[in-house]
This record gives C-alpha cells, structure tokens and sequence, in this order.
C-alpha cells in the first residue's frame, strides 16, 4: 500500500480542510485575483466597451472569457448580441463555460443552455464537467446533465487525481438526482470507501460528509478499523466527527 510523506500529507490535509470554502472563479494563470477587472488589467485589457467588445476575439482564451463576464457584470444587455456570435465560434472549454456564465448573468436562458450542452458532449474533459458542476452549484442552478458522464467516468476510470475531483463534484449534483440516482451515488461512495487507492479513500470520506448521508457513519467507522495507513485512518476520523456534528 502507498504510504504519504510529510508533504503530500500536508497537501491532502489542506485539500480536505478547504473542500467546504468557495474557490474564487476568476484566475488569471492558476492565481485567484479579486475582480473580473483586475484580472483584465492583468491581461493588459482596457475596461472600456470598445475594448471590452474587441476582447471576445482575443487570441488569448482566458481573456475572451473575462470580457464576456465583466459586460455581464456591468448589465450590458446591449452586448449580448455580440456575446452570442463570439460563443458561436468559441472552441476553447473554460471560454466556453464563461461565455455561459455571462449569458446567465444577463438573463439569458440560453446560458444554462450551453453549460448543460457542455456536459453532454462526449469530447468534454472530465476536469471541464467538474468545473461546470461548481459553477452551477454557484449558480444554485441544476446539473442533472452532468451526472452521467462524471458517474460512467468513475467507473471507468483508475487516475486517482481525476477520480478524486470527480467524486469532489458528488456533493454538488447530488441535491439534483433522482432517488433512484442518490441510491446509486450511495452504493458507489461506500463501495469507494475500500478503494485501493488511499487518495481516493480521503476523498470518498469526504464526498459522503458534505452529502451527508447519515448510513454512511457505520461504513466509515468499519473501513477505519481496516485502515493500515495511519494518515488516512485520521482522516477517515475527521470525516466521521464531521458527519456526526451535522446529524
């Protein structure tokens, strides 16, 4: 069985620590900045509306993205034209999801349209569903599209980083399945619990905690009595004292 060094212990105890904060949704290069206008500035985008019309065709994806949301965030409903027809050339995933963003922003249904069209479409990533899921979870919005593609990926998958974030994304979908889906969530998180895999373990844990499934206390308690690797025993623990404070 893997064992965890010091670092990565670290790493993975953070991770589960900060799975109940909310993740800033404008970055710029992997770091959160406080603003759509900051992140544009950092960009090199002047904030006017000519320039901001002109960025929905930037070479730069990211940029594209940005520019669509921060004329959503300034009500410019006049823009939404312009939006549209830089969505219908868009190929890159994150613009995408942001193009949809903005959409929604400005009321437009077609945003929930195209974030759902994301997650039905077999050549997305699995990283690119997850992200929508958090995004529709901020939007308090459905993703009942999504729970397919994550739920055939866990099971066909072995990367346990991938297979981490997808099961990250559980707790999100899980207010929007059907009882016959939530049976099956259970059933695949307790089986998960036992997955060779320690990564996923923790995170299996954690999945079950934030959904709060009340059976899943005994099932913890038991893979804690096989548990050999002692950091993942103590985290299978705070898993366990958190599902008993939320009952």
């Amino acid at each position: 069985m893997k064992t965890f060094g010091k670092g990565l212990v670290g790493s993975l105890a953070c991770a589960f620590a900060l799975a109940f904060a909310v993740v800033p949704a404008v970055q710029v290069g992997g770091s959160p900045l406080t603003s759509l206008a900051d992140a544009l500035r950092a960009k090199g985008i002047d904030l006017s509306r000519p320039s901001l019309l002109a960025a929905l065709h930037n070479s730069d994806p990211a940029v594209r993205g940005l520019a669509a949301n921060k004329l959503a965030e300034n009500h410019d409903a006049e823009a939404l034209p312009v939006i549209k027809e830089a969505l219908s050339v868009e190929k890159d995933p994150r613009a995408r999801i942001n193009f949809g963003l903005a959409l929604w922003t400005l009321h437009d249904p077609g945003g929930l349209t195209v974030l759902h069209s994301i997650c039905a479409d077999r050549s997305s990533s699995i990283d690119t569903i997850v992200a929508v899921v958090q995004e529709l979870s901020i939007m308090n919005e459905s993703s009942e599209p999504c729970v397919k593609p994550i739920l055939t990926f866990l099971n066909t998958h072995n990367d346990s980083e991938s297979r981490a974030r997808s099961l990250n994304a559980l707790p999100d979908l899980y207010p929007w399945v059907t009882p016959v889906l939530a049976e099956k969530i259970l059933r695949m998180l307790l089986d998960m619990l036992s997955d060779p895999d320690p990564y996923v373990r923790m995170q299996t844990a954690q999945s079950l905690v934030q959904i709060g499934f009340p059976s899943s206390a005994g099932p913890i308690r038991a893979q804690m009595v096989r548990e050999t690797d002692p950091n993942i025993r103590d985290s299978l623990q705070t898993a366990l004292d958190m599902l008993v404070r939320k009952q």
